[in-house]
């Protein structure tokens, strides 16, 4: 069986995170306004998680982004790289 993996778009976290203190947020306000857990809102400010897409809109909604002003999109197309199991 063949498997293979998404290299994904990375939220920006510094826009997650300039917006959110510009708006006087602490990430626990912005988690709970966003209907998401802290750690959520964390690992998009960090960069470490790519979020679940009802997440990501959530989380945008909150902060008055659109979905394509949180996400760094490179200028490639995505990839896709078979995993050896």
């Amino acid at each position: 069986m063949r498997e293979w993996t998404f290299t994904a778009w990375r939220p920006d976290g510094n826009a997650v995170r300039s917006r959110r203190k510009a708006l006087c947020l602490t990430q626990r306000k912005l988690a709970e306004l966003a209907h998401v857990e802290r750690k959520a809102i964390i690992g998009m400010e960090q960069g470490q998680t790519v979020p679940r897409l009802d997440t990501a809109i959530q989380v945008c909604y909150a902060l008055g982004l659109g979905v394509d002003e949180l996400f760094q999109i490179p200028a490639s197309e995505p990839t896709y790289t078979e995993v050896s199991t």
